[in-house]
């Protein structure tokens, strides 16, 4: 077995340089007023109702928001 086929990691690359990526777009939806939905989906912050906005804040809160 090569060094490259023992390590658990290896082939997992682009899975993190499209989270970066996810974390950008979120941040830059929420600077012009959107949310990034978990179907990737971007949604009007004005347009969500209070259990989405809690569930926002409350993923914020529990800094879930700033994983990459």
């Amino acid at each position: 077995m090569s060094w490259a086929e023992e390590q658990d990691w290896f082939g997992l690359e682009d899975l993190v340089i499209e989270a970066e990526q996810r974390a950008e777009r979120a941040e830059e939806l929420i600077k012009q007023g959107y949310w990034l939905q978990a179907d990737l989906e971007p949604i009007a912050l004005k347009s969500m109702n209070d259990r989405h906005l809690y569930n926002c804040i409350r993923m914020i809160e529990d800094g879930r928001l700033n994983r990459r």
